[in-house]
């Protein structure tokens, strides 16, 4: 009797995980409909879109777990591959070319955090061109200033977590440094790469904890990707995107001729190599490029996991 009723207990309990990780697999399609009508309905829900990963893992479990009873319940574990078909799409990959690529690292360093030695050593062995640093603090553009292999640096520290900087061994033209609506801070430049200019911005918007930033952060990203696809150069931009590729924020890019470069695997928390985490530092480029590589980087102190892309023009 008492075998029975934790049986039909643990039943239960899988088909209720399999329907509330389903209802989170299935997010990413709801928040832009509901956005249509009121963002009221969409802020909350887009909350929700960021963990696909946990969601399929839960599934995948609560499935297995329901399949003692009835067999049939494996099947739902092939909606495991959602997550995979609701991002927002990726950059085409490229054969490593003889020329050089140009690498970007974006790295949130976590203010609070003053020592640099463990990001100086990424840098290092990683040797990219250029580097996004967000959350930079004045301790943190002290250090920054006396790397010499950076020569071209543009630092804003700020209070709170939005100071925000780039490091650059290319030239760096006419940059800037703007504030966005709110608290936040973004920089604008043109890097001299393989003798021709391309536009770069830095971008860190505000978490989307209430309404207004929620709103303020999809609509600045869609913003900025049109100013820059009007200048008609090659543009990225780059940094915590407090978005994962997901949300709504990504939503439209793709027919601005906007993609992503990185991949899913999860940047935020850092701790336990982000296997509980969600994937929010970024790197987007207009469809001039192609990818060569991606990576995610090691535990710099920080609670984001830095992150390393190449790309190329085909051109070049």
């Amino acid at each position: 009797m008492q075998a029975s009723f934790f049986g039909a207990l643990f039943y239960r309990l899988a088909i209720f995980g399999i329907v509330a990780c389903g209802f989170g697999l299935l997010t990413p399609f709801l928040v832009e409909p509901l956005k249509r009508l009121s963002e009221h309905l969409s802020w909350p829900l887009d909350l929700l879109v960021h963990w696909q990963w946990l969601y399929a893992i839960g599934l995948s479990a609560c499935a297995l777990l329901a399949a003692f009873w009835r067999p049939a319940w494996l099947l739902a574990s092939v909606a495991v591959v959602l997550p995979l078909l609701t991002a927002a799409p990726q950059l085409p990959s490229a054969k490593r070319a003889d020329t050089p690529n140009l690498s970007i690292a974006s790295v949130n360093i976590l203010l609070t955090n003053p020592d640099t030695k463990a990001l100086r050593a990424w840098l290092d062995q990683e040797r990219p061109d250029i580097v996004v640093v967000l959350e930079l603090s004045r301790v943190h553009a002290e250090a920054f200033a006396t790397w010499d292999d950076y020569p071209y640096q543009v630092l804003h520290p700020y209070k709170g977590a939005f100071g925000i900087g780039l490091l650059s061994r290319l030239p760096l033209k006419g940059a800037e440094v703007l504030k966005n609506e709110g608290i936040t801070w973004r920089i604008q430049t043109d890097v001299v790469y393989q003798e021709q200019r391309i536009a770069l911005t830095a971008f860190h918007p505000v978490p989307p904890v209430s309404l207004y930033y929620y709103s303020l952060r999809d609509r600045k990203l869609r913003e900025l990707a049109m100013a820059l696809q009007a200048t008609g150069q090659p543009a990225i931009i780059a940094g915590d995107f407090n978005a994962t590729p997901w949300s709504s924020a990504f939503n439209g890019l793709a027919e601005q001729g906007w993609q992503r470069v990185m991949g899913l695997w999860p940047t935020w928390q850092a701790r336990w190599r982000g296997w509980i985490g969600v994937p929010i530092d970024q790197v987007m480029v207009t469809q001039d490029w192609r990818r060569v590589d991606t990576w995610v980087g090691p535990d710099i102190g920080s609670d984001h996991l830095p992150v390393m892309v190449e790309v190329a023009l085909p051109d070049s």
